[in-house]
């Protein structure tokens, strides 16, 4: 039996760590936009939008966001051109106190005692409480905006797990690729 809840637990464990290890992406699009007319980029005017719950702006992170975007959009074959683009970019990063608990009462480590005898090791189930864990939440949306008829024409976001509004070089990169690598949306007429 004992075996069995060390087994128990470490499959629960590599299932937490799975789970907090993945950025999930999300992205919609207007499905009667032809995105192969699209070669051609440049950024929504005023687009410096970095927000948090604590007032910080972080002109760092929009360079940052910025260059990368740039270079994804690159290497997906679009040119940046202020003077005659086929679609702008718009982005906007939010960050915001979030927080979650752990009942620790029915957790995997035990304590307790089996009759007379005093037991101190894994397998009898203890009150450990609860704990509250706060920690902040950035959500990252990049917007494609269709120049001639200025609607938007495809949105990809994420949240990330961060440490307020600085977000590193290596998150910021990692982030801005998965959210691009559904930009243009894949359906068969396109690619």
């Amino acid at each position: 039996m004992s075996k069995f809840t060390g087994l128990f637990c470490l499959t629960l464990v590599i299932m937490a760590l799975v789970g907090c290890a993945t950025t999930k992406i999300t992205s919609d699009y207007d499905p009667n936009i032809n995105f192969l007319k699209y070669k051609t980029f440049d950024w929504l005017a005023d687009v410096d939008k970095v927000e948090s719950t604590n007032g910080v702006d972080n002109t760092l992170v929009t360079k940052r966001v910025k260059r990368i975007v740039n270079q994804e959009l690159g290497y997906k074959g679009y040119q940046l051109d202020t003077s005659s683009p086929s679609f702008r970019v718009s982005y906007h990063i939010s960050v915001r106190e979030r927080e979650y608990g752990i009942d620790r009462d029915y957790g995997c480590f035990y304590h307790g005692h089996r009759g007379h005898h005093n037991y101190h090791h894994f397998g009898y189930p203890y009150s450990g409480g609860y704990r509250r864990y706060v920690y902040d939440e950035t959500a990252i949306t990049i917007d494609v905006i269709d120049v001639e008829t200025k609607e938007l024409v495809w949105r990809g976001w994420t949240y990330e797990r961060s440490y307020g509004p600085y977000l590193s070089e290596a998150t910021t990169r990692k982030v801005v690729r998965k959210i691009l690598s559904k930009f243009p949306p894949h359906h068969p007429e396109i690619r």
